[in-house]
Order: structure tokens, then sequence, then C-alpha cells
């Protein structure tokens, strides 16, 4: 099953090029991600009923060209395929000419929403997401992000209130605000191309978290710690 929705770009969207940030994409995708939940029955207005929500672990972003300030855009998500404790969401993004500006692959766990544990992926929640064959990336079933062994920039940061959604940590766009703390200065004056983020444990209200920087070969990471940077919160890598 593949789920469109359209989208204007609006002020809060885009950056100082009047281009669409990936902040915004990142929602645009998950709200569309949200319809899809709502049209078989997993939505947020669902969960009284089905007990379950849904966490993001993973997402792989890569945008080929950026739409600007007013333009119409639309976004389709379709779900791929399902393993015992996650499922891989694929999003494209296109502009008003029809042209494909961005795509990406994301894997999320089903979660008990009374205990917040995992729950297994069974045959008939995966039949009622309508899974398809068509892959974004091909290695995005077994991409993954390790921990670089240096850093070069480090700062402290305190979350705040406005950062926590409804699952009561912080949101998942929130980390690349965390991003832009600690990277130089030309990395700062513009929206990145490529990115892959690794959710690897929730962050609350009124943590303090470690964010650090390092740039190893030709990539740089981002990562947020926390427990006195004893456990690994996130890792960004672009």
């Amino acid at each position: 099953m593949f789920v469109s929705q359209d989208y204007v770009i609006g002020f809060r969207d885009i950056d100082k090029n009047y281009e669409l940030t990936n902040k915004a994409l990142l929602g645009f995708f998950e709200d569309t991600a949200g319809k899809h939940s709502n049209i078989v029955g997993y939505g947020l207005l669902d969960i009284s009923r089905t007990k379950k929500t849904w966490f993001l672990i993973s997402i792989k972003l890569k945008v080929f060209k950026r739409p600007k300030y007013s333009e119409k855009i639309t976004i389709t998500t379709w779900c791929t395929e399902r393993k015992n404790l996650y499922a891989i969401r694929n999003y494209e993004a296109k502009n008003e000419k029809g042209e494909v500006f961005a795509i990406a692959s994301s894997k999320w766990v089903s979660i008990d929403a009374e205990n917040n544990s995992i729950l297994k992926f069974n045959d008939e929640l995966n039949n009622e997401f309508g899974p398809e064959t068509k892959m974004n990336f091909e290695d995005e079933r077994t991409f993954k992000i390790k921990e670089p062994t240096n850093y070069s920039i480090s700062k402290e940061f305190q979350i705040h209130k406005s950062m926590i959604d409804i699952n009561n940590h912080v949101h998942n766009t929130y980390y690349l605000d965390f991003l832009k703390e600690v990277v130089p200065e030309e990395i700062q004056n513009k929206e990145i191309n490529e990115l892959e983020i690794l959710y690897k444990n929730q962050i609350f209200y009124d943590d303090t978290i470690t964010i650090l920087y390092s740039k190893e070969l030709e990539n740089n990471y981002v990562v947020i710690k926390s427990d006195d940077s004893k456990k690994v919160n996130a890792i960004i890598k672009f």
C-alpha cells in the first residue's frame, strides 16, 4: 500500500536560503506515516484500543535538490517488509514538477503502550500495512552506524519540556537541533544532503546530555550521550 499526502512549504519549514530543511522534511515523512497508520487502524487515536504505539529506531535520508518556500510537495510512504522485531518504511518526496527530490528509509519497532516493551510483529499486522517490494536503498535492511573513536568538540545540554512528545521522550526531529550545537561553522550554514540517524536510547525531560562531534576520514559524526557519557542515546552520520 502506497500512501501519499500533499504539503505546502511554510515559513517554519525553511532555512536562510528559503529552502526546505531536513527537520521539516522528516516531520512531513512522519505525518504521512501517521496517515498510513490511521488508514489501517494503528494510528495515534487507535492506541487506546490496540495498546500499540511506534518508536523510530533509525532513518537514512538522501536529498537530491531542495524545494523552496511556498512550493507544493507530495510525500509518499510505504512499508517494504517486517522482521520479528522491526518494520521497514520507505519515503519518497516529489516537487511540483513531479521530480523526486528526496528519498528515505526507516526502521520502526512496535511498542506496548502500557509497559513500553517491544512487541513482535505477526503476519496479521504485517498484512494490514500492505507491504510493497520497492526499496530506496540496497542496504536498508542492514545499514548500521558505529560510534567513532575520538571527538574534537563536546557540549553539555539540558533537555527542555518543549522537546518532549506524547511518548514522553525527546521527539526524533529534535536530534537534528542537537547536531547544530556542535558541528563546525562551515556545516552550520547549509543543510546536509545525506545523513543517517540511529536512535539507541530514549532521552527524557530534564536529562543532561553530552553532544559530541567527530570527523573520521570523509564522514562526520554527532553522538549524543547521557549518564556521564556511559550511555549512547543516538549516533548521526553524514
